[in-house]
């Protein structure tokens, strides 16, 4: 009988703990559709869908690393990438010290043919914004 109630006992106190877990961690909003890091800058992109199709709306952020957590500092829409834009792919490629993005991209309805733009954040809420030079595969 002691047996059974030291059984009993671990198993309630593991379903307690995993309930717990799960209460603890953060939600993930569905409609984020990638999320990719470099040093102090994050880029997100969310898929929004009409009843006809689907496009991106993709986001740099700016973080302050100098404490203990992460401190969002700017977070800005890229405009010219939202309307009609499907981002398929994100790549930072570090440049001399400086990283920029390789972003893959698409028409969510046709009107130009898929290539790659490359994105330079400089400091936060600045970027720059340009076609690849190296063609449509990057």
């Amino acid at each position: 009988m002691d047996d059974m109630i030291r059984r009993l006992a671990c198993i309630a106190l593991l379903s307690v703990s995993g309930v717990a877990f799960a209460e603890s961690r953060s939600p993930v909003d569905p409609g984020l559709r990638l999320i990719t890091s470099a040093g102090s800058m994050r880029f997100l992109v969310y898929s929004i869908c009409s009843p006809e199709h689907c496009w991106s709306e993709p986001y740099l952020e700016w973080f302050d690393l100098s404490g203990d957590d992460w401190r969002l500092m700017e977070r800005r829409q890229l405009e010219e990438l939202r309307y009609g834009t499907v981002v398929e792919a994100a790549t930072w490629i570090w440049d001399e010290g400086h990283p920029y993005l390789s972003v893959h991209i698409s028409p969510s309805h046709g009107g130009f043919e898929p290539h790659v733009v490359r994105i330079y954040p400089a400091e936060p809420g600045k970027y720059r914004l340009e076609p690849s030079a190296l063609g449509p595969d990057g």
